[in-house]
């Protein structure tokens, strides 16, 4: 039997920042959620490390550590970012599974 959601997870991005560009997402547990106020806290908390650039190819410091900057970085970046997380995934196993057992 394999783990379904793994902890962390890198995911190239190579597609919104360029060959050989990734993220590594943590995915949210209870202590992440109730510690976040907004869906922006949320998804930055769940980035723990990349290799993203701005346009002048600096690198770009972590959301969790830069405020302000998922809300500054282009609509199809911030988006890609939702879209890979995971929270999305997790969010339709659960959805399919009973409300009384887990996914095999």
């Amino acid at each position: 039997m394999a783990r379904l959601f793994k902890a962390k997870f890198r995911v190239a991005s190579d597609e919104v920042q360029g060959p050989g560009s990734w993220v590594e997402f943590q995915r949210p547990t209870w202590g992440i959620a109730r510690e976040v106020k907004t869906g922006d806290d949320l998804l930055a908390a769940c980035i723990v490390a990349w290799n993203w650039t701005d346009d002048d190819d600096n690198p770009l410091p972590l959301p969790k550590d830069a405020e302000g900057l998922l809300t500054n970085i282009p609509q199809v970046e911030a988006r890609w970012l939702v879209d890979h997380s995971g929270m999305n995934d997790q969010k339709e196993a659960l959805k399919n599974s009973s409300s009384t057992s887990l996914p095999t």
